[in-house]
């Protein structure tokens, strides 16, 4: 009974319009039994870029909150204006280390700001960053699934918040030539930035 109230009280709530593509499809045919669809409108303008929305945004709202994590139970934010500054730094950081697609960044802790804004820097200069999950550091004994993800991307950088916690898997899997980055307690067998 109190199911069939809430869905007659959900009926008679107020609705909002909301904005829908044109309809209309395109139907096409092939000889051999390939049907395609397809819009017949074109696409609206679109940025090329994902960090285009960060820089009109640190334009028009410079100092309101753009991303926050807590830490020690305390809060770290980060503004518009500020992401986008650490995006461009990072970014020029990455660039000045030749990462590429052949060589991009590896991330192997879990999310927080240092995280989010290496990823941003990458979207913005164009360098692929690829987040790995925690666990394959970790949790794994025999890192497997790591060194599999490791011998396709063939990273450049590897970053990690915490080179203590991430220490064996470092010592086993990552090449010698690859540069660690560690927000804090940086690896001891290996020279990180």
């Amino acid at each position: 009974m109190a199911q069939s109230a809430q869905l007659i009280t959900a009926a008679n709530a107020p609705f909002r319009k909301v904005r829908l593509g044109t309809p209309g499809v395109v139907v096409d045919r092939k000889p051999d039994g390939t049907i395609y669809l397809r819009s017949p409108h074109a696409l609206p303008k679109y940025p090329e870029k994902l960090t285009e929305r960060l820089v009109r945004w640190a334009t028009l709202t410079p100092e309101k909150t753009y991303m926050a994590d807590r830490v020690d139970g305390a809060w770290r934010r980060t503004s518009y204006v500020d992401a986008l500054d650490k995006a461009r730094r990072i970014g020029q950081a990455l660039l000045n280390r030749n990462l590429s697609a052949e060589r991009p960044v590896a991330i192997l802790s879990g999310n927080d700001l240092e995280h989010h804004w290496l990823t941003l820097a990458g979207y913005h200069v164009g360098i692929p960053v690829s987040p790995i999950s925690p666990a394959y550091s970790l949790i794994s004994s025999d890192f497997a699934n790591l060194k599999h993800i490791f011998a396709k991307l063939t990273p450049g950088l590897v970053f990690v918040n915490d080179g203590a916690a991430f220490a064996r898997a470092i010592d086993t899997i990552v090449p010698s030539d690859v540069e660690i980055v560690a927000v804090r307690n940086p690896p001891q067998h290996r020279r990180a930035t």
